[in-house]
């Protein structure tokens, strides 16, 4: 063996001695989960498109003392894309032009409780001299989830602490959803029902030298409790 052939037979030595002990390179792949949650969407509509129309009222039909004009009902609908729980809140946008009458001792008119407190109440605007025409209010008369019968709950703070409410006027000051009695029920169609009621002042205190129109109005709000 030359000297050539000795170092070569080393090399290879050497090589095979190290190639069982060298690291294996690792493959690897990566993976990831992801989602969205959706939120529901839910959408309100009244029937009639939300008007209550009493057409012409003969200023001499009008009591001297306060007047109840007939009840109308109206239905509210919560449409949602999935089952949710839906709270509803109401603002008055006339809510400076409340007239403060008192409607008990009216001829009554009415099949359903009359509102005995100023927040059941919502302002039907001002005549041409400024004056608060009267008030109008809703009742609560049947309220459906998913097709079913449901309880109407109301809450103060519209996040917790929700009860059945009554069958009185609705109070401005709650918010309102639909349950079972001791919660709230998720639905995806919540449907209640509602009597409108309204009070004018008396004949001595509308003009009959001008036209006066009742301007109600509310906006009804959607919330997540």
């Amino acid at each position: 063996m030359n000297i050539s052939q000795a170092i070569v037979a080393a090399m290879r030595v050497v090589m095979l001695a190290w190639l069982p002990c060298a690291p294996a390179l690792a493959a690897s792949a990566q993976f990831e989960l992801t989602a969205e949650v959706v939120p529901p969407s839910c959408t309100p509509s009244f029937s009639n498109n939300g008007v209550v129309d009493y057409g012409v009222i003969a200023w001499s039909t009008l009591n001297q003392g306060a007047t109840l004009l007939s009840e109308r009902e109206l239905s509210l609908r919560v449409q949602c894309d999935q089952p949710a729980l839906v709270g509803l809140s109401i603002r008055d946008n006339r809510r400076d032009s409340r007239a403060d009458i008192a409607v008990m001792g009216a001829v009554r008119a009415s099949a359903s409780l009359l509102p005995t407190e100023a927040e059941q109440t919502l302002g039907l605007g001002r005549d041409g001299r400024k004056q608060a025409l009267g008030y109008w209010w809703l009742t609560p008369v049947e309220a459906r989830a998913d097709e079913r019968t449901a309880a109407l709950m109301r809450s103060d703070v519209r996040q917790e602490g929700w009860l059945q409410a009554d069958a009185a006027p609705l109070d401005l000051r709650y918010g309102y959803a639909l349950g079972t009695h001791k919660a709230l029920q998720p639905a995806s169609t919540h449907v209640l029902t509602l009597r409108v009621g309204a009070a004018l002042r008396g004949r001595q205190a509308l003009s009959a030298r001008e036209l006066v129109q009742l301007d109600g109005h509310a906006t009804v709000t959607v919330f997540y409790p």
